[in-house]
C-alpha cells in the first residue's frame, strides 16, 4: 500500500492490520445497494518483457493469447500433480500485464514463477505498494460509474479505460455486478471522495463474499495444492482452455477430462451454527466412515441478512446427492445445498 494512500485510508477511519490489508469499523453487507471496497487484500504482480505471453502461455491453464487490451481473464497456476496452487486474476495494463492473487499466496507464487523465467525476457515485480485497487459493487454500481463519466464494461472479464483509471468487471453473468478500479493514489483518492457519500464502505471480505455468491472460488495457503481445476468448477468458469499447449500440470488436468469421471465438484451451500467455519474445514456425511470427511471448505462469509454461513466447498457428487452433509460431524449443523449462477458441463 503506497504511503500516500495509507494515510488516505487513515483519514477515513480505516486501520491496517499486521498483513498491511485496510480494515474499516464498519463491515458492509453484500445486499446493500452500493458498495466500496479497498482492496488492499489482493496482491498484484505486473509482468513485463517481450517474452512474457510465450512464458505466461507454458505456465498457466488458461490460454493467454486471449487477453487483449479489453478483454481480462480468470486463470490458474498448478503443480505438476495438476493441484491448484493459485488462481490469477489476469488483467491487460498500460501495454503489460497484472496478476491479481491473494497477498498471502503473492510471495509463494512470485518466486515460484521467477524459478522459471530461466534466460526468458520476462520481469516480474510485485507492484502491490505501488497500484491502488478499489472494488464498486451493487445494484448501482453501474449508474455511480456513469455519473463519474467513466466507462462501464458490458460483461465479466471485460476491461475499459480512461486515461488515468482501468475499470475490471468481474463476477459472473448473472451475479451482483462487481468492478475493480486500478489507478495511482492520487487519481483513487478522488474517486473515492466522490463515491464514498454515496455508498456503504465495506472490507476486502465483502468482495470474497460476492465471489463465494458468484461461484468464483479463492485459492488460499491454507487451500493451495488440495484441489485439481474440476473440482472447483474452474472448467465451467472458463479457466481452463484444453486445447492450448502445454503447462505444469496439463497431462492430469486433460486425462480427467477426456479419461476420467470428476467424483467431486465445488457447490454452493448455507449453513446456521454457531461456531464459524474456516477455510479448508473439512466436512463430513453421516454415512461416512473413513473420518477423512466427504468434502472440504473452499471460501465461507458470514451472510447478516439471514445470520447464516456462505460458503462454496468441494464435495463428494455421490454423496452430496444422497445424503446430508454436516460441518465436523456435528449433525445439527447440516448444510443447505444452493443453486450455482452458472451452469456445470
Amino acid at each position: 500500500m503506497t504511503t500516500n494512500w495509507h494515510d488516505f485510508m487513515t483519514s477515513q477511519q480505516a486501520q491496517t492490520n499486521s498483513q498491511h490489508i485496510t480494515v474499516f469499523p464498519t463491515t458492509g453487507n453484500i445486499q446493500d445497494p452500493l458498495l466500496l471496497m479497498d482492496l488492499s487484500h489482493l496482491g498484484l504482480l505486473q509482468a513485463s518483457g517481450e517474452e512474457v505471453m510465450d512464458f505466461l502461455q507454458g505456465q498457466l491453464s488458461n490460454d493467454i493469447q486471449q487477453v487483449h487490451t479489453t478483454q481480462a481473464q480468470l486463470s490458474s497456476y498448478c503443480s505438476p500433480k495438476g493441484r491448484v496452487l493459485s488462481l490469477l486474476q489476469i488483467i491487460p495494463y498500460q501495454e503489460q500485464l497484472l496478476l491479481q492473487l491473494p497477498l498471502s499466496l503473492l510471495q509463494t507464487i512470485h518466486k515460484r514463477l521467477n524459478i522459471f523465467i530461466l534466460r526468458a525476457k520476462v520481469t516480474l515485480t510485485d507492484m502491490s505498494d505501488q497500484l491502488v485497487r478499489i472494488g464498486i459493487a451493487g445494484e448501482k454500481a453501474i449508474a455511480i460509474l456513469e455519473s463519474l463519466a467513466l466507462p462501464v464494461p458490458a460483461t465479466p472479464q471485460a476491461v475499459s479505460y480512461t486515461s488515468d483509471i482501468t475499470i475490471l468487471r468481474t463476477g459472473v453473468e448473472s451475479s451482483i455486478p462487481q468492478f475493480q478500479l486500478f489507478a495511482n493514489a492520487h487519481i483513487m483518492q478522488t474517486l473515492w471522495t466522490k463515491i464514498a457519500p454515496q455508498a456503504t464502505i465495506a472490507n476486502g471480505d465483502v468482495w470474497q463474499h460476492l465471489n463465494i455468491l458468484a461461484g468464483i472460488p479463492t485459492i488460499y495457503p491454507v487451500t493451495s495444492e488440495a484441489f485439481v481445476p474440476q473440482m472447483i468448477n474452474l472448467q465451467a468458469l472458463h479457466v481452463v482452455n484444453f486445447q492450448k499447449g502445454c503447462y505444469p500440470g496439463q497431462e492430469v488436468v486433460a486425462r480427467m477430462k477426456y479419461l476420467g469421471k470428476i467424483k467431486r465438484r465445488m457447490y454452493l451451500a448455507q449453513v446456521a451454527t454457531d461456531t464459524a467455519p474456516q477455510i479448508g474445514d473439512n466436512l463430513y456425511a453421516q454415512e461416512n466412515t473413513s473420518g477423512q470427511g466427504t468434502g472440504k471448505i473452499v471460501d465461507v462469509h458470514y451472510n447478516q441478512s439471514n445470520k447464516q454461513y456462505d460458503m462454496l466447498c468441494v464435495l463428494d457428487i455421490k454423496t452430496a446427492e444422497n445424503h446430508n452433509i454436516y460441518l465436523n460431524n456435528a449433525t445439527e449443523s447440516t448444510l443447505q445445498l444452493k443453486a450455482l449462477p452458472y451452469l456445470l458441463e
